[in-house]
């Protein structure tokens, strides 16, 4: 039983270690640090383009390159887990070193357990596929006051086969955001009619330094229209 005990306070520490490894490059000029799929493609390149440049020094020197262990887009937001410290510095000052990739671009990596929180928010859309840019379109022209432009898009599924067709979104709304949208009972506007934008905060992923949006549940048959109908 001591054993266990042991192994898991072992296990808990270095995972408490490793998390500062976990971190995000994100665009502080925006509330939430969000990133376009286009921004993203192009601060790839620059990371790729220096790495590329480390590694010729480091064959000549014999010196260890930089490592990681993945790379995640997901939510607006680029995440990326780096092996050791070396490499973690290494992306911290080429991240700075970046000449501006876009205009205004003001680019960091800061850990991900230091993203703001996050509010999951549930949109189901009924009718044909619909792309999420057109969603995000209407949405933000026919609901100024709900600061759309600053949603984070984690999720889109078209069901078209479904007893009841639809779409479903899920966005990730920061805390200023979220309030608005309670304050007006959670109903949005969309086209001809309205629907009811779902809100569920999920605490303890937050800490984590995680969101609740990439663990999706995708409502199906006479159950898919409880995210929202005609008003």
């Amino acid at each position: 039983m001591r054993r266990q005990e042991t192994t898991s306070r072992e296990q808990s520490y270095r995972e408490a270690a490793a998390s500062h490894l976990r971190v995000a490059v994100i665009d502080v000029q925006h509330p939430l640090g969000k990133l376009t799929a286009d921004q993203v493609e192009i601060v790839q390149k620059g990371l790729m383009g220096a790495l590329d440049k480390q590694l010729d020094q480091c064959l000549a020197s014999g010196r260890q390159a930089a490592t990681f262990r993945g790379m995640k887009y997901t939510g607006e937001i680029l995440r990326i887990t780096c092996e050791d410290e070396l490499s973690l510095k290494w992306l911290q000052q080429t991240v700075r070193s970046l000449t501006p990739l876009w205009e205004g671009a003001q680019l960091n990596v800061v850990p991900l357990a230091d993203l703001p929180r996050l509010v999951r928010a549930t949109l189901w859309i009924p009718g044909p596929p619909v792309d999420a840019g057109v969603v995000l379109r209407r949405l933000e022209g026919q609901n100024q006051w709900a600061n759309v432009k600053k949603w984070l898009l984690f999720h889109r599924e078209a069901k078209p086969e479904a007893a009841s067709p639809g779409n479903l979104f899920v966005f990730g709304l920061g805390m200023e955001e979220a309030k608005i949208i309670r304050e007006r009972e959670g109903r949005i506007n969309y086209m001809l009619s309205s629907f009811n934008l779902k809100l569920k905060e999920n605490e303890a992923s937050a800490k984590e330094g995680r969101t609740p949006m990439e663990e999706v549940e995708t409502p199906g048959g006479e159950a898919s229209t409880s995210g929202g109908g005609p008003a």
